[in-house]
């Protein structure tokens, strides 16, 4: 696959010597082309050591080791995203279980800390353009969690949390993304951040912002909010955010498209709208050198009426900074925020079909690094597969290459042209079955279908001059 290499997205790595910028960049492209098999099965025994050597160094963190791609994805907003639209934001966190890894050191306890489970955590954020095109990873933490001490009760342990400063604990992750990624970017673009109910803090809302920046967030607390009635004596109510907009009528009903999950398939859901404008108010147990100023937001409410059966309701209630008076504008609030499922996809590319989780080294700083050049490689095979959504009559050259090209064509049966045909083409081979209203193909089929091809070119290339195998 071509285009995107790890020249390109490598070049400008702050990791301290050129050599490393060419052994990631190797490595990258190794990962791409051929993500099927163990990290050793498909960098080679030469980039394995290489990678050791690289990952084990002091001074190369998962920062370094993404900052040459985050100068490409800079570029590509500046290049790509016109100058009225938002760079969508999505951030999560996800964890890496590595419990197996009995020997590893610096590992942290994972989930709640109560078993025998330990790993990483991962927090990230995706620049995504408005039409859903990822564009890179432009944030990404990782770090262990300490133990957490035992014999303690539930009351302590919340006592303890409520006495640390925001700034020590695990929350803060979505204010350093908002500070770090604020400052990647010059102050025209438009950025937009999109987070779910983990991160629903009154500290998130009063964090800086820097002008053309905006939020939605998910709420998950029955925040006190103070909304007014309209007309000319209109009067301050007091209540909780949910109750506030569920009172407000019903301005419409939109449709949005529910991402598959482990319980269910992707479907299309209808939503009723509802929106008000609000203000936060501040947390009666907010701490005095916090910023304690009420907040203005708007509610959006978009909640589904009429479920099928067996499937789970859709019923979000979001806190948008983006004003949302009119229908049209909250169902473009409630689309924006349909957005944040795509890095949840970069994590499913990044256990399922990547097996991170299957990494094997001595300590969590080189597991630390080896997951951050993963997350590279994820975006690249979730970039293809929404490339052929997005702009199916690019050509098929903008992501493969000419061997690549002329063994899809074979299978296919005819010339294959463009990316949307060489992705169905990629599809097929991985599972995919089409037909006339079939869903477009989904990551997984195109990750699958994709170790399929490199095994065909592997035997392409060892055929002999004659053309025999």
């Amino acid at each position: 696959m071509s285009t995107v290499s790890g020249h390109s997205e490598m070049c400008s790595a702050q990791l301290f010597d050129r050599r490393r910028n060419r052994c990631l960049a190797f490595l990258f492209d190794c990962l791409v082309a051929k993500h099927s098999g163990s990290f050793s099965h498909s960098v080679g025994e030469a980039g394995r050591q290489a990678a050791h050597r690289l990952f084990g160094a002091t001074r190369v963190t998962p920062k370094a080791m993404l900052s040459g791609h985050v100068a490409a994805c800079v570029k590509r907003v500046l290049d790509e995203c016109p100058d009225d639209e938002y760079v969508v934001l999505p951030q999560d966190t996800s964890e890496a279980n590595l419990t197996t890894l009995r020997k590893t050191k610096d590992l942290g306890p994972i989930g709640r800390g109560t078993g025998s489970g330990k790993g990483l955590e991962m927090h990230s954020a995706l620049a995504v353009r408005e039409d859903g095109m990822p564009l890179g990873v432009v944030y990404l933490d990782i770090w262990a969690r300490k133990p957490v001490p035992k014999g303690r009760t539930a009351k302590e342990k919340a006592k303890a949390k409520a006495a640390k400063p925001t700034s020590e604990k695990e929350s803060n992750k979505w204010l350093e993304c908002l500070k770090q990624v604020q400052a990647l970017f010059p102050p025209e673009v438009k950025l937009l951040f999109l987070q779910d109910r983990e991160s629903d803090e009154f500290d998130f809302f009063t964090a800086p912002r820097r002008p053309g920046t905006e939020l939605i967030v998910r709420a998950a607390q029955a925040r006190c909010v103070e909304t007014r009635s309209e007309g000319p004596e209109a009067e301050a109510t007091i209540s909780t955010l949910f109750k506030a907009v569920r009172a407000t009528k019903v301005l419409g009903t939109t449709t949005v498209t529910v991402s598959a999950n482990n319980d269910s398939k992707e479907r299309t859901a209808v939503l009723e709208i509802r929106s008000c404008p609000a203000v936060l108010r501040v947390p009666t147990h907010s701490k005095a050198d916090t910023d304690r100023t009420p907040q203005s937001v708007w509610l959006v409410s978009a909640s589904e009426a009429d479920p099928p059966a067996g499937a789970k309701r859709v019923d979000w209630t979001l806190i948008s900074t983006i004003p949302a008076p009119t229908f049209k504008d909250a169902c473009r609030i409630v689309g924006f925020y349909s957005r944040r499922w795509i890095i949840e996809r970069l994590h499913y590319v990044l256990k399922s079909g990547l097996n991170a989780e299957g990494l094997r080294f001595d300590d969590a700083a080189s597991l630390s690094n080896a997951l951050a050049l993963y997350y590279m490689v994820a975006w690249r095979l979730l970039s293809i597969t929404y490339l052929a959504r997005i702009q199916p009559d690019q050509p098929a050259s903008s992501s493969f290459g000419p061997e690549e090209i002329e063994l899809l064509s074979f299978e296919s049966g005819k010339p294959v042209k463009t990316i949307s045909a060489a992705i169905l083409a990629v599809a097929k081979m991985g599972g995919y079955v089409y037909y006339r209203s079939a869903a477009p193909p989904g990551v997984k089929t195109v990750w699958l279908g994709l170790r399929q091809l490199q095994q065909m070119l592997r035997g392409y290339r060892w055929r002999d001059p004659a053309g025999q195998m």
